[in-house]
């Protein structure tokens, strides 16, 4: 006999899709709590001591996973303010900026972290920073 199975247009049984797609929205929903409770810890942090860079860093990734990005470039250029040594925001901040379209403010981004990284002794950042420009300069 055959099945009364409902099928979608690529013969899928419509139930299994639907289980499937509601599985997904679950996984993605507790993937954002997951997110959002790390934003609440490093938020802590930042409330026991407001110029711990890595935390802030740390909090502007997240903001950035969430696709946050005022969010993000606030807390990347609270960085910038309080540690401007911290090469790893400039190269964050410069491929956000770019991703938002604010090309100017990336290419000065990534300007200035490839003088501080030079400073810093870190020629790894710097030449990733240096590779960037080129990629936004093209």
């Amino acid at each position: 006999m055959p099945s009364m199975a409902r099928r979608t247009s690529t013969g899928r049984d419509l139930g299994s899709w639907m289980a499937l797609r509601s599985c997904r929205k679950s996984f993605i929903q507790a993937l954002i709590e997951v997110a959002m409770n790390r934003i609440e810890i490093l938020k802590g942090f930042l409330e026991e001591n407001a110029k711990d860079s890595f935390s802030r860093y740390a909090l502007a990734l997240e903001y950035v996973k969430l696709g946050q990005n005022e969010d993000a470039v606030r807390e990347f250029e609270a960085v910038k303010k309080n540690d401007p040594d911290y090469v790893p925001t400039y190269f964050q901040l410069g491929q956000l900026y770019q991703k938002i379209g604010r090309i100017h403010e990336a290419e000065k981004t990534f300007r200035t972290g490839m003088t501080v990284a030079a400073k810093m002794g870190d020629e790894h950042t710097r030449s990733e920073l240096e590779a960037a420009l080129e990629a936004l300069l093209l």
